[in-house]
């Protein structure tokens, strides 16, 4: 069943791509965004022990200090592989007041090879043909993936064993130092081991923490990469990291997602059915 978006609401691709005046704006100033978040507290009448609170937390993860960050939620079932093609053709155009190109390159960051062959599809779908992308497997043509002229980078990180020392090599962190990236994520969870019952992980975190654990990359670069991660179920500390305080009536602020279209929404938009009407009742003893 095909749904249109509320008419007056806007979505990912046309928030984000709004969002992005703002960050070339400040791009020199890491905590234009800290500052921010102080702004609305004590617009909003908070008590000083939150805004502590709220700032901390925020200096604690390095949000929006060395590498820009967004969170979207959407239900599963939605289409975010086709939201990330269409951002990724966005991203991919956009140029600044001066024509050049905003973000030099484009990276698609997938896990499982489902995940993988949808992106491969959606892009086909879209016109894109194999000759505007590359596909980056390894340390190797990855660091090549960024000097080469194909713009949209398609990341398999399944074939790497962890992002900071198999994939982001000394190499391709001095030449992303010198770049502005962009970077979406196909949900942004991973296991360690790439088995669904090991501890699962940010792949969010990863990214980040490559940017803000590199020395060298705080004090040379001049542009500011941007990460943008898309998930069905983001956990409270991905909310906390990565997303945007919001003030809602008689509660304390949250953070919460950049976009978001939740299951709820989806369930009562009939974009998908309700499990909650698919559960049966049985009976059954229980010996103890």
């Amino acid at each position: 069943k095909l749904i249109s978006p509320r008419p007056k609401q806007k979505f990912g691709c046309d928030k984000i791509i709004d969002r992005i005046p703002e960050f070339l704006e400040h791009e020199n100033d890491p905590d234009y965004y800290t500052n921010k978040i102080v702004e609305e507290l004590k617009k909003h009448n908070v008590n000083d022990t939150q805004i502590l609170k709220r700032v901390e937390e925020r200096k604690r993860y390095k949000n929006n200090q060395n590498v820009y960050s967004l969170l979207l939620q959407y239900a599963a079932g939605f289409g975010k592989s086709n939201i990330i093609g269409w951002t990724a053709l966005q991203l991919k155009d956009l140029r600044d007041k001066n024509g050049k190109y905003v973000y030099d390159k484009v990276l698609l960051v997938v896990d499982r090879l489902q995940l993988r062959d949808q992106i491969d599809t959606m892009l086909h779908n879209m016109n894109i043909e194999k000759g505007m992308f590359i596909e980056a497997t390894n340390k190797k043509t990855f660091s090549e993936a960024l000097t080469k002229n194909e713009r949209i980078v398609v990341v398999n990180i399944q074939k790497f064993t962890s992002v900071k020392n198999d994939m982001i090599s000394k190499e391709a962190m001095e030449k992303l130092s010198k770049m502005r990236v962009c970077f979406l994520i196909d949900e942004i969870h991973r296991s360690n081991s790439g088995t669904q019952h090991e501890e699962m992980i940010l792949l969010f975190d990863e990214l980040q923490n490559v940017f803000d654990d590199n020395e060298k990359y705080i004090q040379t670069h001049t542009k500011k990469n941007l990460i943008i991660g898309f998930t069905a179920t983001p956990s409270d500390e991905a909310l906390i990291r990565f997303g945007e305080l919001k003030f809602f009536k008689n509660t304390e602020p949250a953070f919460v997602p950049f976009d978001s279209y939740t299951m709820l929404q989806a369930i009562q938009d009939e974009y998908i059915l309700d499990p909650l009407k698919g559960l049966v009742a049985v009976a059954a003893k229980m010996y103890f």
